[in-house]
């Protein structure tokens, strides 16, 4: 099992040179650090964990030289934040909206003099592009002013990339618009876009080693899991290009690469793609892939099967809805398809689906929704639960094929009506 060293070299070492990378737990920064201190992988690029940029002292030791990797830019000094003071509400760096909009040098330069920072900054790409940002919260703590102070004078030539962007940078609307999909991490650039589907594909196809876990005799743990489900996101968004563009070959490719090298069947909480990668497999019609779909469908209708028999709470009971969830997936994903290895499938699903609207409607916000008569409170409980929506997607979908089948009763009456006037 390789998954620690795996994910750390992933991460690393398709960065450009002298990068700054942000990371946010224990599962994502641990591995960066055993792969760069023990293995001395990519001395040049600068880690900074966002879960301890509220901490005085990791402020002040990212600013240090480490191995190849210069330290974090920055305006503000240690002083400023010793002792954690910022992190109290007496402390807290207020944020006025009413100021006109501002660099982020300039925002860092006002909070060292009056600890207020503007609501309004921007990041200057040139002298005549700019980055508008707005902040969403009205006081700011060391976390936030110390990234602030990053973005504020990296100049653009230090690559500032993110394990997840929209986790380190919650704070500073405006800036997701110029952050671009690379494999499993994320990159702040100078024009807005969403995803490079060829540097994508590249790492996913040819760059990425993905935990040794198709040897089915490993151990696939916990934080295997967790670990591993950041590298199953890329395959997802990268897929969904690739479809949309009509790339049979790439995206019969990803899916290959995916089922070849993800553990087989996987249905747990974390393994939120193997049903969206098989859609390749159903629209392009890749038969000796087959035996994956009907895999995962007995696997899944398998779990929901036995959970039914339990008392649930908990993760057990969101695996429980995962599993219906990810079988009327399947179900609408294979509509389309007549081969006869799908329709044995299909048969497998709709034999099931009785027995799910059954405990869906046992769901207590099912019975919530049914029992209401207010259509806001309605509207609410259906925006907030996904039982709710499953069970009305099969109602839906019953109610359609009653329309449909009589609509053909319908045509078949009238052809025969035709048949007899002649």
């Amino acid at each position: 099992r390789t998954i620690a060293i795996d994910i750390a070299k992933n991460y690393l070492n398709h960065l450009d040179s002298n990068a700054i990378i942000f990371s946010n737990g224990d599962n994502d920064t641990y591995p960066l650090w055993y792969a760069q201190e023990v293995e001395g992988e990519r001395p040049d690029v600068r880690n900074v964990n966002t879960s301890l940029l509220n901490i005085d002292w990791y402020i002040n030791q990212i600013k240090q030289q480490v191995y190849d990797a210069a330290p974090v830019p920055s305006l503000l000094t240690h002083d400023f934040y010793k002792g954690n003071t910022k992190n109290t509400s007496d402390g807290v760096v207020l944020v006025d909206f009413s100021m006109r909009r501002k660099s982020a040098k300039e925002a860092i330069k006002e909070i060292k003099k009056s600890n207020t920072c503007p609501g309004k900054i921007y990041i200057p790409i040139d002298t005549v592009n700019k980055i508008n940002i707005n902040i969403n919260r009205g006081g700011l703590a060391s976390g936030d002013i110390a990234l602030l102070d990053i973005l504020a004078n990296f100049n653009w030539e230090r690559p500032l990339y993110f394990i997840s962007s929209q986790q380190t940078l919650s704070t500073f609307d405006g800036i997701e618009k110029y952050i671009v999909k690379e494999g499993a991490v994320q990159k702040l650039i100078a024009y807005q876009s969403t995803i490079d589907v060829d540097k994508s594909y590249d790492l996913l196809m040819n760059k990425y080693n993905y935990g040794n876990f198709s040897d089915n005799n490993l151990n696939y743990d916990y934080y295997s899991d967790r670990s591993l489900s950041q590298f199953r996101i890329p395959f997802i968004y990268t897929l969904q290009q690739t479809m949309n563009q009509n790339d049979t070959i790439r995206s019969i490719n990803i899916s290959n690469k995916y089922f070849d090298n993800m553990p087989k069947a996987s249905t747990g909480l974390m393994e939120f793609a193997s049903i969206n990668l098989l859609n390749p497999y159903i629209k392009y019609r890749v038969k000796d892939r087959y035996h994956i779909i009907s895999d995962l469908t007995n696997e899944h209708i398998k779990q929901f099967e036995h959970l039914k028999l339990i008392d649930l709470n908990g993760d057990a009971q969101r695996l429980f809805i995962n599993s219906i969830q990810k079988i009327i997936t399947l179900n609408d994903l294979i509509i389309n398809n007549e081969d006869e290895e799908i329709l044995l499938i299909k048969d497998k699903i709709n034999d099931i689906i009785p027995s799910i609207e059954i405990e869906l409607e046992n769901e207590p916000a099912v019975i919530q929704f049914k029992s209401s008569k207010n259509q806001k409170e309605r509207q609410r409980i259906f925006n907030n639960s996904i039982s709710v929506q499953l069970y009305n997607s099969i109602l839906s979908k019953r109610q359609k094929e009653k329309e449909n089948e009589m609509k053909l009763e319908q045509k078949e009456k009238e052809a025969q009506a035709e048949t007899e006037r002649e």
